[in-house]
């Protein structure tokens, strides 16, 4: 199984008029949101972007290292063990959303099973 490295950016949401802030994952340096969209155009799915942050002013994700380590049971309860890590460019978490499941295994925060609701 690679190891990579998993950081987060804090960003105005896009449009900047809703003064909001997002947050988003960068694994190896990269913006997630750039895996997802290219994954998703070699995958052939249309359409391939829209994803954003998360906006913590707009849901209630938790403590946020807890969150992201599949740590917050409510927030997996709601997604059968999933939770978003993704959400829609508007800030509306479950609009657009990435889902996976996230767990512990020997040290390390795995993050699999990744689901969009709205495709196969």
């Amino acid at each position: 199984m690679p190891i990579n490295s998993l950081s987060f950016e804090v960003e105005p949401l896009n449009p900047p008029a809703q003064m909001a802030l997002s947050v988003v994952a960068v694994v190896d340096r990269r913006r997630f949101i750039e895996i997802v969209s290219e994954f998703e155009r070699q995958q052939g799915f249309s359409p391939t972007d829209g994803y954003g942050g998360l906006v913590p002013e707009f849901f209630q994700f938790g403590p946020l290292d807890d969150y992201f380590q599949g740590r917050w049971q409510l927030a997996a309860d709601l997604l059968s063990g999933q939770i978003f890590v993704l959400g829609c460019e508007c800030g509306e978490a479950g609009c657009w959303p990435l889902a996976c499941r996230i767990t512990e295994v020997a040290g390390y925060v795995v993050w699999d099973r990744f689901s969009q609701p709205h495709r196969p």
